[in-house]
């Protein structure tokens, strides 16, 4: 399966959500994933590392992430 990234806070803290900690290693599962127009309910991926630099700031750690389930949603607009 492919591999996506996720860029967190040096803490592995979430940059949008900033109580929810990123496991170094394991499974993260959302029990309520939803499409939700543009931007649903879920985990939100980056296809490359510099897909990922508008949603963070330094400094960040970078988390390789491979789904065991299919993507909801992928735009593509979002660079």
């Amino acid at each position: 399966m492919k591999t996506y990234f996720k860029l967190v806070r040096p803490d592995y803290g979430s940059f949008h959500d900033q109580k929810f900690i990123w496991p170094v290693k394991g499974v993260v599962e959302v029990a309520n994933a939803a499409l939700n127009g543009r931007c649903g309910v879920g985990l939100h991926l980056a296809r490359t590392v510099k897909d990922g630099y508008q949603y963070v700031q330094f400094p960040f750690r970078i988390l390789r992430v491979r789904p065991l389930s299919p993507i909801f949603q992928l735009d593509l607009s979002r660079k």
